[in-house]
């Protein structure tokens, strides 16, 4: 017995030895932090390469597929393969470099800039710039073209015809033959692009207020003016604007955009003074509203397209209609411009929906203003429009051709799950169309349907209902097959993510058939899966463009993010070996479920040091914002906690966080978040004696800022909270301006706040929801960080909160950065300054430290930019 419990006391006690060796995560192992940068893998397959970014410094990795032979580049960026994957183009500051892939020999040229290597089936140029010269490397024939100084240039995606920009006009460059023709003389040349197929341009051309569209083909002699502003079709007072052009799929229509001129109106006779806004109950807009829309009134642009052929303009856009998406070859869809804030109780500002005909601007019809239709959508053909009506539940599509509308899926998938469902929320989603509109793929909670749109057939679950059985959620990759337009039985690749324990993988699906599902590869990782996520999803995995092999990402709780391949999804081999986790004190994550006192079963994240020592008590900070448990496998970035909590920070600290799920309910948001955090905490104290009861702290952001303010306006258990930017008066904020100082009334009646009421129905709902009317509840400590520039929750709920609590006697103190908004910056010196104040609040309460200056005297407005008030108090005073 000695001698097995012998090793195994010493391999614990090595373990601990070796975690007590490791730091704390400080402001240099932010700077310097290792990540995952570009990465990328050849046409065949058969190389890799991928970047380590640590603050400005960059090393390029270049391997086999099977991770072996690496050769590192150092502060080479640009990365790219050829498309015949013979070659790997970088730079180095002004150097190029040429890595053969069958040698390995580097071929440098010293001097360029701006390396491009295009994209597209044409890929045998490079460009780059060197001497000031434009360079055309043609990798294939190892030779190279110098067209001298230019001011831009553009390649079309075929690599067949290049042009060339300079100070006197537009050059066409034919490939083939290097043969080059001026098509166009003149300045203030704004905007090239080419037609799909590569075989036409069009441009922006002129003075300011004076911009003419232009077009070209080989068989014109120059180019010829396709629009100006005087073209019968722009509207008076709208003029052709700098931005961006681009082609229908089909190269007959040119995309471009208008703007308004500036109008100079004269004052009336009567006029007395400007300094007035009227503000009248028959506006569609609140005046604060048109206000701030009039700011940007001549910086707002208009759709319009114009037929490359007939140059026949359509002007789609102006101050009463906009585009819902891109129009298709044939048809747009628009609606009338109203304020949809309010549709759910002015039925004034619900718009209706009109057809156009690209053709001949011609309204095919209308579809009636609707307030409980969501989510309607023009298909890539432009033979059908589909949306999702909350009525009942129901997923509808209407057939152009015919006037005819069909309802596809009815309510039997509705989410019966989540009886509270808002209903601004669909619960279908339109991930892609098959070619021809031929069917439509959509997504529910769990499943995946695809819907024949003439309802010929009946709608086929791809995921035979697994999903919603086992709940599981699976979710097609956007051209994962190398296709750009699906065809009826494809086989496609979904991401899964298992809602019990957030194991994430893939599975092969057949489409228009139901798949048996069975033997799904789901691992403790997080690889891939959209939407699902309060911050940024990992990158979607991309195809080696002539064989199946892909190249992704792959994280864990403990595990930086790292490249990895496959031709499988079943078998991941990783390639890069990113782990600067290892140099420090980090933590681990616990998904768990319990069940409160009103039945409900919960959920959320527990982030515990690696080496959690049993024997210690432990303090605990519960941080939320609605839902979160989907990030269980995502690994958490050390940074400032400019927003929330740091997890890494504070665990290396040796603090625990917990990060419950937050279920919105309707009318009791913050009862809801009572309920799940005091019976969290309940949960954890009893479950885990090395987390001390006495030292549980609250922290969040805007609705967790909200949520926090409540949770101590209803408990004792906390012992400090930190709250940030949230609300503390339903009842005033009711009533106020935000978001571009539109109406808060949505926010609070149907929005994120979901009180489902307005305070005049429903004064106790505002009442019960509002910490400020429990102010003599409080008896924990509670530091506000709220900024006066912010325009999502107005400062005042911050300065209520605060003048309400200072007056009852509360142990309340309020941080306010300039030049800083809802959300701190994140990086800069107030962000650090902030991070340092919520550290040492926490730590004076949680961890019994003694409080800083600030703390204990503040600082008055009088040393404001002069005293920090950071330096610890040595006079052991309790604030």
């Amino acid at each position: 017995m000695n001698r097995i419990l012998f090793p195994l006391i010493f391999l614990w006690l090595f373990s601990n030895a070796l975690y007590a060796q490791k730091r704390e995560i400080d402001f240099h192992a932010i700077k310097y932090w290792q990540r995952l940068g570009k990465y990328g893998i050849s046409a065949n397959g058969k190389k890799v390469f991928y970047e380590s970014i640590s603050g400005s410094n960059i090393i390029l990795t270049v391997c086999d597929i099977n991770g072996s032979n690496k050769k590192e580049y150092r502060n080479a960026y640009n990365a790219a393969f050829t498309n015949d994957s013979r070659f790997l183009f970088f730079n180095t500051k002004d150097t190029l470099h040429q890595i053969s892939l069958l040698t390995g020999k580097d071929s440098t040229t010293v001097g360029i800039t701006d390396l491009h290597i295009p994209g597209g089936t044409g890929r045998r140029w490079l460009t780059y710039m060197k001497g000031g010269d434009l360079i055309l490397r043609d990798y294939k024939t190892e030779t190279e073209r110098n067209y001298g100084k230019v001011v831009n240039f553009k390649l079309n995606q075929q690599g067949t015809v290049l042009l060339l920009q300079r100070d006197s006009g537009i050059c066409w460059v034919d490939l083939s033959n290097n043969k080059s023709i001026i098509i166009y003389r003149g300045d203030k040349i704004r905007k090239m692009a080419f037609n799909p197929k590569g075989n036409r341009i069009v441009f922006l051309s002129g003075e300011d207020n004076a911009i003419e569209l232009f077009r070209y083909q080989p068989d014109y002699k120059y180019a010829q003016i396709l629009a100006r502003n005087s073209s019968e079709g722009i509207m008076s007072g709208f003029t052709l604007a700098e931005h961006e052009l681009e082609f229908s799929a089909n190269n007959e229509l040119v995309m471009c955009q208008l703007e308004r001129q500036e109008r100079k109106l004269s004052p009336d006779s009567l006029l007395i003074t400007k300094d007035v806004d009227i503000w009248s109950y028959k506006d569609d807009f609140l005046q604060s509203q048109q206000l701030n829309i009039l700011k940007g009134y001549l910086k707002r642009q208009y759709h319009m397209v114009v037929s490359y052929s007939s140059g026949k303009v359509l002007q789609l856009e102006n101050d009463s209609m906009i585009l819902i998406g891109k129009p298709g070859n044939t048809i747009a869809l628009v609606k009338t411009y109203k304020n949809e804030d309010e549709t759910y109780w002015n039925q004034s500002q619900v718009p209706f929906h009109r057809i156009i005909s690209l053709k001949d601007g011609r309204v095919i019809d209308s579809i009636p203003g609707n307030g409980n239709i969501y989510s309607i959508q023009l298909s890539p053909s432009g033979k059908y429009i589909t949306w999702f009506d909350k009525t009942d539940k129901s997923f509808f599509c209407y057939e152009i051709k015919t006037n005819r509308v069909r309802r596809l899926l009815p309510g039997f998938i509705y989410e019966e799950d989540n009886p509270e469902w808002n209903d601004k929320i669909t619960p279908f989603i339109v991930f892609d169309w098959t070619d021809e509109d031929r069917s439509i793929l959509v997504y529910d909670k769990y499943d995946i349907w695809q819907i024949d749109p003439l309802f010929k057939t009946v709608p086929v679950c791809l995921t035979g209902k697994y999903g919603r059985r086992h709940h599981i959620a699976f979710r097609l990759i956007a051209g994962i097959n190398g296709k750009n337009v699906l065809r009826e039985r494809d086989t496609v690749v979904a991401a899964i993510l298992s809602d019990a324990d957030k194991y994430n993988g893939f599975y092969s699906l057949s489409l228009n058939t139901e798949n048996s599902i069975g033997n799904l590869s789901l691992q403790p990782y997080l690889y891939y899966f959209p939407g699902q996520f309060a911050s940024l999803p990992p990158p979607a995995p991309r195809r080696a463009e002539n064989t199946s092999m892909f190249i992704l990402q792959r994280q864990s709780d403990r595990e930086a993010p790292n490249v990895v391949v496959t031709s499988d999804f079943r078998n991941f081999l990783v390639i890069s070996d990113l782990h600067p986790e290892h140099d420090y004190k980090w933590h681990k994550a616990e998904l768990l479920h319990w069940k409160s006192d009103d039945g409900r079963v919960q959920r959320g994240v527990l982030y515990m040091p690696e080496q959690l020592d049993t024997l210690k008590e432990y303090p605990i900070i519960f941080n939320y914002y609605e839902e979160s448990s989907d990030e269980r496998f995502k690994y958490k970035m050390p940074g400032l906690s400019a927003v929330n909590v740091n997890i890494p920070w504070y665990v290396s600290r040796d603090y625990l966080i917990f990060v419950p799920d937050i279920i919105r309910r309707k009318g009791e948001n913050g009862r809801s978040a009572l309920i799940t955090v005091e019976s969290a905490a309940k949960m954890l104290t009893n479950k885990y004696a090395w987390i001390n009861k006495g030292r549980m702290g609250l922290q969040g952001q805007s609705f967790g800022g909200t949520m926090t303010n409540y949770i101590i306006t209803h408990s004792s258990l906390f012992a400090a909270a930190q709250s940030n930017a949230g609300r503390s008066d339903f009842v005033s904020g009711f009533g106020g301006i935000g978001f571009g100082d539109k109406s808060l009334q949505n926010v609070h009646e149907i929005g994120q706040n979901f009180l489902g009421t307005t305070p005049w129905e429903g004064a106790d709902i505002y009442i019960e929801n509002s910490p400020v009317f429990s102010i003599e509840k409080v008896v924990t400590p509670l530091l506000i960080r709220h900024n006066q520039a912010d325009q999502a929750v107005n400062f005042s709920q911050g300065i209520e909160l605060f003048t309400a609590l200072r007056r009852a006697g509360k142990k309340v103190w309020l941080l306010q950065y300039d030049q800083e908004t809802h959300i701190m910056s994140d990086g800069n010196e107030r962000s650090r300054d902030f991070s340092i104040r919520q550290q040492q609040f926490f730590d004076h309460y949680l961890k019994k430290r003694p409080a800083p200056l600030w703390m204990i005297e503040g600082v008055p407005a009088t040393l404001k930019g002069i005293r920090s008030g950071l330096e610890i108090d040595t006079q052991a005073r309790v604030p």
